[in-house]
């Protein structure tokens, strides 16, 4: 289930968190357009792998 706070603009700071620049690029990396999708759409199980 994801909680509003998850859905906030802070989620790709909270999936990504971590120091490093892959993190940091993947962090400002715009997913909207990708195949991916939205960072708020991810299945919560696809969100711990990282």
């Amino acid at each position: 289930m994801t909680t509003a706070s998850e859905t906030s603009n802070t989620l790709p700071e909270t999936i990504f968190a971590g120091g490093g620049a892959m993190r940091a690029l993947m962090r400002a990396h715009n997913w909207s357009p990708t195949p991916l999708g939205s960072v708020e759409n991810w299945a919560q199980s696809g969100r711990h792998i990282l």
